[in-house]
């Protein structure tokens, strides 16, 4: 029976794997919707002037369009679903000979997942996870969190360390401010940037995960339905965010209704949004690293200096 380490070493070895074939996709994808663009017609419109460019851009804006409109229907076409299509064949051939090129990372990705799943059922906070109210976040979930942290979560002595690995955490910019990590200004010093300690990548799995619990930790359905623990927690910091903003004098509005020259008397809806998403995902963070303490059996600190007893530490 495969220990701990070697469980976590080949979730990672897996999830590897599976980022592999994610950005192979993604590559190809790219480069799909750049040739057809372009054989649609799009143009640099940067180096024109005048209604000139605004023509260009006009055109390129429905050329994007296009273009995404053909990978879909070949998509569709591909999987016996769309009867009729206004595809020229030239670009078909091109859309389908692109989309085939996915199945094999597609697999390979499946299969990958899989494994992280199978493997996931043998980590400490398994049963934890299982619990009705963790709707929205499972096995794959909880492998791409351990997948990214790298290590036995016991390795973490606090909460706000693996907040930091997951591009969560606070830290000072060139001025003493504290800012969220990823928020510095363009300006900071190179010296800051590294101190910050963060990745995009890692901080986008941890989005990806808050996100499906934003949408999906529902339980029951019609009248029955009913929002669970994280997007509860989630529509509650939303309601706490947008107070406070209303109670510092700023008005609350979606971002295209917020006129430029007056900004900073605003905050926007998707910026609300955005606050209350990253507190709920450092809650649960947070959550699973104290379930993972007690399931270890290990002696813990939530917050550094301050002994914490496993019965009182929810």
């Amino acid at each position: 029976m495969m220990d701990l380490s070697d469980i976590i070493d080949s979730i990672v070895d897996r999830h590897r794997e599976r980022i592999f074939a994610m950005e192979q996709r993604k590559r190809s994808d790219l480069a799909l919707a750049a040739i057809l663009r372009t054989q649609l017609g799009w143009r640099r419109a940067d180096y024109l002037e005048g209604s000139e460019r605004d023509r260009q851009e006009e055109i390129n804006e429905h050329v994007r369009k296009r273009a995404a409109e053909i990978i879909s229907t070949v998509e569709r076409m591909m999987r016996g679903k769309a009867e009729e299509s206004d595809v020229p064949p030239d670009l078909e051939r091109i859309a389908s000979a692109a989309i085939g090129a996915r199945r094999p990372f597609n697999e390979l990705e499946a299969k990958a997942s899989k494994e992280m799943e199978r493997l996931a059922t043998s980590l400490p906070v398994r049963d934890w996870v299982d619990e009705p109210d963790q709707r929205g976040f499972g096995a794959l979930g909880l492998a791409i969190i351990v997948a990214e942290a790298g290590t036995d979560l016991v390795n973490y002595p606090n909460p706000a360390k693996l907040w930091t690995r997951m591009g969560l955490g606070l830290f000072q910019d060139d001025n003493g401010k504290l800012v969220r990590q990823g928020g510095l200004a363009k300006s900071a010093s190179k010296e800051t940037w590294i101190a910050h300690q963060y990745s995009p990548r890692r901080r986008s799995r941890i989005w990806t995960i808050g996100k499906a619990l934003v949408n999906g930790n529902h339980q029951g359905t019609g009248e029955d339905k009913h929002d669970l623990k994280w997007r509860g927690i989630y529509l509650a910091r939303k309601t706490y965010e947008r107070e406070r903003a209303e109670g510092r004098g700023l008005k609350v509005a979606p971002a295209g209704s917020i006129p430029k020259s007056r900004a900073n008397e605003y905050m926007s809806v998707g910026h609300i949004d955005s606050r209350a998403q990253r507190y709920m995902e450092k809650a649960l963070l947070k959550q699973l690293w104290i379930e993972w303490q007690r399931a270890s059996g290990a002696k813990y600190e939530l917050y550094p200096g301050r002994r914490v007893p496993p019965a009182a530490a929810a």
